[in-house]
């Protein structure tokens, strides 16, 4: 069967592999950024050393997927976002319906993993339900029993175009089987050849009280998760593993491993667990006075607002902006939008007054949670499972692209507590 994105890509490819060499040539040399001591003790943050074509975040613009503001893109399949973050243009009617094509005949998956997720025990993480599904399934890697022929000619990036494809079909099929075996006792559905990549995840989630709208989110949803340039925790686990040639299916896992974190995955069902308890609290919908009280109380006390605040952004996210003008437009009643709603005016200002504070704007994981939960998703740590799924499509373009490119193992080196405080003692 033909593959138009692989063709496309191999068109490109010798142009991007002449250019990283002549960037070699010139540039090798020269110096992006200087290493500090307060990287090392700050999680590297604002260090700029890692090489990502798929996307970017600027502090003002937010996410640009190559280069184009997201908020540009909600109009947009998923299937030509991914298009997008691999080739780095859109695709034409021939090249999308390929891609269609490609994705459909790869939607089923073995019968027997069906047995084994049953098999899970009760109070086991999602996540770690669908990370353990993809490994087991690591057999169908193309890439891992390929590996030999393809290192002999330089075309690992082919082997993997097909485990994304694989996988990229493969997840929300997994995801939504989850979802129904375990959160709503029922049987997991059989996708439908004929339906896109998010149509398919909202009909196979089956979800209770969902309507005709739920595709709409789960589209817009994917692609404000789509991709968020290199150095955040999931994409930075998966390309790491990726760069020692693990295929994507280990790769994946490795992501999902950093996507579980409080601080990354999880703070969505903070969120909406946080506008819970304000609905609990208030036994209904509070003024933006009284939330404001409230709010304030808690900053004085310690409490971290989830949902606020990012390590690059200094202006609105337009991911949350996305979202929240899909609540606005479509469920602006309901009362755990309405809190969010209100939160979104209440708490910049008062984050505005605190020193430490470098963006009070509220983020993507202010709303996301917030949305999944009006059609129905209840279980809020499933929520991880639901951005693990999203920015797959970033994670493998990213891998894609790094093996065309035929970068070499990530391997930094490290530093001792000692060495640094030799640092000190040389410069006297």
């Amino acid at each position: 069967m033909k593959n138009l994105l692989k063709q496309r890509l191999m068109e490109q490819i010798p142009h991007w592999r002449r250019q990283v060499q002549a960037i070699l040539e010139e540039q090798a040399g020269w110096a992006v950024d200087e290493v500090q001591v307060q990287h090392l003790y700050r999680g590297l943050r604002g260090l700029r050393a890692i090489l990502c074509d798929t996307s970017s975040v600027d502090p003002r613009r937010g996410l640009l997927i190559r280069n184009i503001p997201v908020l540009d893109l909600v109009n947009r399949s998923a299937e030509e976002v991914f298009f997008l973050l691999t080739t780095g243009e859109f695709p034409s009617a021939d090249q999308l319906q390929d891609l269609h094509t490609q994705l459909k005949t790869r939607y089923s998956v073995p019968d027997w993993i069906w047995d084994m997720i049953r098999g899970f025990p009760k109070g086991m993480h999602p996540l770690a339900m669908l990370s353990a599904a993809v490994l087991s399934l690591q057999g169908s890697s193309q890439f891992y029993y390929q590996h030999e022929v393809a290192v002999k000619t330089g075309r690992l990036w082919e082997l993997c175009v097909e485990d994304a494809l694989t996988l990229l079909a493969w997840m929300p099929v997994l995801a939504a089987g989850i979802y129904r075996i375990h959160f709503l006792g029922e049987a997991p559905m059989a996708p439908d050849p004929d339906l896109s990549l998010v149509e398919n995840f909202a009909r196979m989630l089956g979800l209770p009280g969902a309507d005709e709208t739920l595709p709409e989110l789960l589209r817009i949803f994917y692609i404000v998760h789509a991709d968020h340039d290199g150095g955040n925790v999931a994409q930075h686990c998966a390309r790491l593993a990726a760069s020692a040639h693990s295929d994507l299916f280990f790769a994946m896992v490795a992501s999902m491993g950093g996507l579980a974190g409080h601080l990354h995955g999880q703070a969505t069902q903070l969120s909406v667990q946080f506008a819970q308890k304000i609905l609990q609290e208030f036994r209904g919908i509070p003024s933006d006075a009284l939330l404001q009280e409230h709010v304030t109380e808690l900053i004085k006390t310690g409490v971290r607002i989830p949902g606020y605040g990012h390590a690059v952004l200094r202006g609105p996210d337009p991911r949350f902006l996305a979202l929240h003008q899909f609540g606005r437009n479509h469920f602006p009643d309901d009362p755990l939008f309405q809190v969010a709603d209100r939160l979104s005016r209440v708490v910049p200002p008062l984050l505005k007054q605190l020193k430490n504070i470098s963006n009070p704007y509220p983020n993507i994981d202010a709303i996301s949670g917030i949305t999944l939960y009006h059609y129905g998703m209840k279980r809020t740590e499933f929520y991880s499972v639901m951005f693990a799924c999203a920015q797959a499509m970033g994670t493998f373009a990213q891998n894609i692209i790094y093996h065309a490119l035929r970068l070499p193992i990530i391997r930094p080196s490290s530093l001792t507590t000692q060495e640094i405080l030799r640092l000190k003692q040389n410069k006297k």
